[in-house]
């Protein structure tokens, strides 16, 4: 598990400002981890707990640069949590990721998940979809709204479903394709593990094999 520890580098540490931790799991008997870091979702993405847009808390995005032992091929995942306030935030939060992956060839494999507190026709995706991204329910289901991930632990019970959306995503861009995509929402003895439902994307090699 990769990820930003926190919160002794969160500089406000008081009041509704915990830091979601955003970590990034991944089979080290699969994969070799080449390298990884954390940037913050501000004007200032190296400055630990910094916050811009009138953002509500602390927010920011993990990646890690991994490679496959079995064929060699490297990929890329980023995992965020945009602010669940803040339209403007949630903008230039994403605009930031948007950015900062374009030094990676448009071929090379990345993948973008997260908490985008938006629904899919927001706004806040326009710059993703620009760059080239994209969304891996979307790509299998179509681009329409697949109902509430956001559950407060309650499920499909969820009392507030009917104006709410989903607001968790997986995002594409390179040599891959997915190949199965769904909405996970078990429960175990009636427990939820998350307040979220989880989204479950299988992804396969876009490139032809050469023989």
């Amino acid at each position: 598990m990769f990820g930003f520890e926190g919160p002794e580098m969160d500089a406000h540490p008081t009041g509704y400002h915990g830091i979601a931790k955003n970590p990034i799991l991944f089979n080290k008997e699969r994969y070799e981890l080449l390298t990884g870091g954390t940037y913050w979702l501000s004007e200032t993405p190296l400055v630990a707990g910094s916050k811009s847009w009138d953002t509500a808390r602390a927010r920011h995005a993990n990646w890690v640069r991994l490679k496959e032992h079995k064929t060699g091929k490297e990929l890329r995942v980023i995992n965020l949590h945009l602010d669940h306030i803040s339209e403007e935030a949630k903008l230039q939060q994403a605009k930031m990721v948007v950015a900062e992956s374009e030094q990676y060839p448009a071929d090379f494999t990345q993948i973008l998940t997260g908490d985008f507190n938006s629904r899919f026709d927001s706004r806040v995706f326009n710059a993703v979809r620009a760059a080239g991204w994209k969304e891996s329910y979307e790509t299998l289901h179509g681009q329409n709204e697949a109902g509430h991930t956001g559950h407060e632990f309650e499920g499909t019970a969820y009392t507030k479903a009917a104006s709410k959306g989903r607001i968790d995503y997986i995002w594409y861009r390179g040599n891959i394709k997915p190949v199965q995509s769904k909405i996970v929402k078990d429960a175990v003895k009636g427990k939820f593990p998350s307040d979220h439902f989880f989204l479950l994307t299988d992804f396969e090699s876009s490139l032809t094999e050469k023989p």
